[in-house]
């Protein structure tokens, strides 16, 4: 172990009591591998109730008997060494590692291959309302309700340029409007009044919004995809978007 770094926003000063502790673990390239499936280590730190691999396979992330959340990153030095990263502080690295890296704020940046696949998946997925509306499928609407709002809020984020924070700190990335436009939207019920509802809500919000930042960007809007889903929901359901 060559060093261990304090991250997140116990690192950048913005943490309150429920703030998960994110720890990055500095290990040499050569015993990196054996140092990431041998979890003794971490089990003397405290005895957490479970600990479970993350999305990345170099994560594991444990729940602790008193609730504290802990993510320990591993990393080997030469990546930690190369890969700019946000703020962090040193609670153990005699070797200096911090001294050499770069430190970044990551941002949300609305690229023209982002938006396009953002504004494409979101067309195809309200599109699938006449599906759950035929099918009476209203679990299945409310679990395409929330994909659709996520995709909202997404763009927000991205229209904003907002920093990158935990998943549970959305506050922090939208404006006031935005917040409002959302948590103003129908509630979300396994009906078809309040699924139709939501949906149609929730275009009504991403699509302006969409084509606006299309525009910024200088791209062509796919006009003949909404116009197709447009149609093909008014026809089949009723929807008018």
């Amino acid at each position: 172990m060559l060093a261990v770094l304090l991250g997140g926003s116990l690192a950048s000063g913005d943490a309150d009591e429920e703030s998960d502790i994110d720890l990055t673990v500095v290990v040499d390239d050569a015993v990196a591998d054996a140092f990431n499936h041998e979890r003794d280590w971490l089990k003397r730190m405290d005895a957490p109730v479970i600990t479970s691999v993350g999305p990345m396979p170099n994560l594991l992330t444990s729940l602790m008997r008193d609730g504290l959340r802990l993510d320990v990153t591993v990393e080997r030095r030469t990546v930690f060494e190369a890969r700019p990263r946000r703020a962090v502080v040193a609670l153990h690295d005699p070797p200096g590692l911090l001294a050499g890296v770069e430190f970044v704020v990551p941002r949300y940046e609305p690229t023209p291959e982002w938006l396009r696949r953002n504004v494409e998946d979101f067309l195809r997925f309200l599109d699938q309302l006449s599906v759950v509306v035929l099918r009476e499928e209203w679990i299945a609407g409310v679990d395409n309700a929330w994909y659709l709002i996520s995709q909202l809020v997404d763009l927000y984020a991205h229209e904003n340029r907002a920093p990158r924070t935990s998943p549970r700190r959305m506050n922090a990335r939208l404006t006031a409007g935005q917040r409002s436009a959302i948590e103003s939207l129908p509630a979300i019920q396994a009906t078809e009044r309040a699924i139709v509802d939501v949906h149609v809500s929730v275009a009504k919000l991403f699509i302006p919004e969409a084509q606006e930042m299309y525009r910024q960007l200088g791209l062509e809007w796919p006009q003949e995809l909404e116009t197709a889903v447009r149609d093909h929901l008014q026809r089949r359901v009723g929807a008018r978007i």
